[in-house]
């Protein structure tokens, strides 16, 4: 399997990740809520669950983005960082979304601190249609976390139900 990371010279944002484990398949895109300990070597949960759910799908590899790139384990030490965004995150963002096939929102419940999951879907339903796994109670894209491995995949909008 590629193993690659793209990782601030501090160590305290990820901008991206990918593994890739078939370079003939095509890609697919995760957006989470920050990154937690996974890099260009070793996996996190998160990371297991999404190689399982993309190789599941057909996929050949993921690249995973988030809509903050302060790195840490805890959602909420995130949310007491300076700049928990990180510079160029969205750059990063849509450039993981141009190189894949799909992409698939899964942040979980937090999503909406300091509006991030409307300004990064707006970025990104301009040139995908954003997937998610279902919806939390306050209408955000699942996290992978506790999802059984036969989630079907649903149009972000229509889950929702925008459309």
């Amino acid at each position: 399997m590629i193993k690659k990371a793209l990782i601030s010279p501090s160590g305290r944002y990820r901008w991206s990740l990918e593994r890739i484990w078939d370079e003939s398949g095509p890609i697919i895109n995760f957006v989470g809520l920050n990154p937690s300990t996974a890099d260009d070597k070793n996996d996190d949960q998160t990371i297991k669950l999404c190689i399982r759910f993309a190789k599941g799908w057909g996929y050949g590899g993921l690249i995973m983005t988030n809509l903050f790139a302060w790195r840490s384990r805890n959602p909420r030490a995130m949310e007491q960082a300076e700049y928990p965004v990180g510079e160029f995150n969205d750059e990063h963002i849509l450039g993981a979304a141009h190189r894949s096939a799909g992409v698939v929102a899964c942040w979980g419940a937090r999503g909406n601190f300091q509006g991030r999951d409307k300004k990064v879907l707006a970025l990104l339903v301009k040139r995908k249609n954003v997937m998610c796994l279902g919806l939390t109670k306050y209408g955000q894209p699942r996290h992978l976390i506790g999802l059984r491995k036969d989630t079907e995949l649903c149009v972000f909008e229509k889950c929702r139900g925008d459309v």
